[in-house]
Parts: structure tokens; sequence; C-alpha cells
């Protein structure tokens, strides 16, 4: 089962992590957005990539046809880590009149660190895939979504054929429709589909996989982030898919092979590791070190915090009143069918509660 790794209670008392996510906020600022958690990151990069992909220029100009045909013979899933087959999503929104793309490279993510890291060492070949989809599809829009630092705004913006959009570094912000909300103004339903109203998102190793598909050198596998809770210390690494995850964390750390290890979306959703467990599509995060101690052994201090935390104002100091008193009270009637079950709660609660928990 998933679950936090580390709150804000136990950042504050990680003196070099708290550090990080101080050095973080002040870097990426706060800005006006539609998510209302500011956590930052929490690690960051000590040493460079491990088995790094260099792409071969190619002129290779795909229709869309072909194009799909590629995307599908190596079955090639989200890079964000939900495991939905990218050719899918292009077949419907190929069926609507009005197309917009809209790559997102925002990893608001406090644990991760690859994609802000490809995003600085591939641009040409992040560029490549840009320009292949917009070749092959047509889009009457294409936008790119990152979280640039205070220093990258001031310098001049790269100009490109797609455009370039400054996001706040704010957590969950990279959820497709706080995106889409922020980036283009539009609500989606959480019954909805974008891509069934044209907005085809991306995340922005996607595109720099469907680069290496165009070039020949897919190599079924993803970069993901890899981390100790304890330092904070991090390094992105290239992984195949179904290699085994302890195997390949005691090759990069040997001095914590009895240390507990966990694999997942992010340090806002991650599993123990067990010992047959392998690289999937859902796994963009490994970590080893020791997780704060969240539990539900207090009561809730009624301080509102989950609440004014909650990015899609679910009324989570109601529910957690409600059952801490009966785990099986009624709670349909207080937001919970918007909940994107981000953690937000959990990272804040200042009693330190699972508030997950409680939830259906």
């Amino acid at each position: 089962m998933n679950r936090v790794l580390l709150n804000q209670k136990e950042v504050s008392k990680r003196k070099g992590i708290r550090s990080l996510q101080k050095q973080s906020i002040r870097a990426y600022g706060k800005g006006k957005s539609v998510v209302k958690a500011k956590i930052g990151k929490l690690v960051t990069i000590v040493e460079g990539s491990e088995n790094e992909l260099f792409l071969p220029k190619t002129e290779k100009s795909f229709d869309v046809e072909t194009l799909l045909h590629a995307i599908k013979s190596v079955q090639l899933t989200g890079m964000s880590g939900n495991g939905y087959l990218v050719h899918e999503k292009i077949e419907k929104v190929l069926q609507c009149s009005s197309k917009i793309l809209l790559i997102n490279g925002v990893e608001c993510e406090p644990g991760l660190l690859h994609d802000r890291w490809l995003l600085e060492n591939h641009w040409e070949d992040i560029k490549s895939g840009i320009e292949a989809l917009q070749k092959a599809i047509g889009f009457d829009r294409c936008i790119l979504a990152y979280s640039m630092s205070r220093k990258q705004r001031k310098s001049k913006q790269r100009e490109e054929s797609f455009k370039i959009c400054h996001v706040p570094s704010r957590y969950p912000m990279g959820e497709e429709r706080c995106l889409i909300r922020q980036v283009l103004g539009k609500e989606i339903g959480k019954e909805e589909y974008p891509v069934e109203q044209g907005i085809l998102v991306l995340n922005v190793q996607t595109v720099f996989q469907i680069a290496c598909i165009i070039s020949n050198a897919y190599q079924n596998g993803r970069y993901i982030t890899v981390a100790n809770l304890e330092t904070g210390e991090a390094k992105v690494l290239y992984v195949e898919r179904n290699a085994n995850i302890k195997h390949k964390m005691r090759e990069i750390y040997t001095s914590y092979i009895d240390t507990p290890c966990f694999a997942g979306g992010g340090i806002m959703a991650a599993h123990e590791v067990a010992d047959e467990d392998i690289f999937t599509d859902s796994v963009c995060f490994v970590a080893v070190g020791k997780p704060a101690h969240i539990t539900n052994e207090h009561t809730c201090k009624g301080c509102g915090q989950c609440n004014r935390k909650c990015p899609v104002g679910v009324n989570i100091r109601e529910i957690i009143k409600r059952r801490e008193k009966d785990m099986n009270a009624d709670i349909s009637d207080l937001g919970m069918e918007k909940c994107i079950h981000c953690g937000c709660c959990t990272f804040f609660c200042r009693a330190g509660k699972d508030t997950l928990a409680y939830f259906d």
C-alpha cells in the first residue's frame, strides 16, 4: 500500500532536508496558483546520471499513422507513472476538431528531480519530440509548462515553435486537471477525460521517449529519481523495465543494505519494496532511509491545516472528526468525490496523522 514517506513535522526535525526545502522555495518563489500547498523539493541531485542516453540527430518526419505505429510497437506508457498507453491517448485526441498539446514538465512532487534534469540536459531531444508530434498531428496550440527558477525567468526565454509557460512550483500542480486549470483556465470534471475535449497532456519524459523512438534509440527503460530520505541526496538514474529494484539499490547504496527501501510515484506516494519487486511503469522514485512516523494514535487538533492545504476543497477536518468517532460514518456530503489522493493533508497535518486512512 502506498503511503506518504515524509511529513512537515519530520522535515522540520531533519535539518539537512529542511534546508533543501527552504532553498527550493526561495529559488522558485510562490507565484499565483490554483493549488495551495507549497512543499518545495526535499531532495537535491548530488551526482550525475548513470546510463545516460545520447540520441543521434535525425531528420525523419513521421506522418500520424507511422508515428502511432512506432509508439504502439514498443507499448510506450506515460512517464508520469500512470501507466496509460500513449497511442490510445493520441488516437482519442485525433477525433477532436480542435487539438492542444500540453507538455507537463512541472514535476512539483517534492521527491522527484528527473524531469527537471531532462529539461536541463536534453532540451534539443525534447524539442525534437515536440516537433515530431506537431508535424504528425497538427495541433492548434502547443505549450510546454514547467516551473522556472527566478534566475531562469530573468534570462531571455528560448524562442521556439511552441509556447513556454512558467507555472508556480506548487504541489500537486502536475496533476492533469490542476495543470489544465492553471495554464488554460479550463475546468475538467473528475469523470471527464482531457483528450475527449481535445487536450493531450504528455509528461516531458514521454516526449523525450518519443524522440528516442524516432531516433531508433528507445531502450525500454526510463529515468527515475533515486534518493536518500535521511540526507536528501539524490541522483537521476536510467533503469530498464522489469529490473529488480533491491538489486539496483544495493549497487548504489552499499552501506544501506539493511535499510528499508521504498518505491512509487514519489515521496507523497510510495510503498516498501519486497525482494521480488521490479521496476514497472508506475515507479518514478526509489528511496532508502527511515520514513516519518505517521500514525493515527493522536486525535485531531482541529487546526484546519488539512482543509487549507487541500487543492480541491475536500472538507477533510470534518471527515476526520466523524471517522474518529465511527470509521463507518457517512462522509458522502464532504466532497470526497473531488479527492485526487495527493496526500497534502497528511503531509501538513500538525498531529502527524495518516489522514488518507479515514477516506473510503
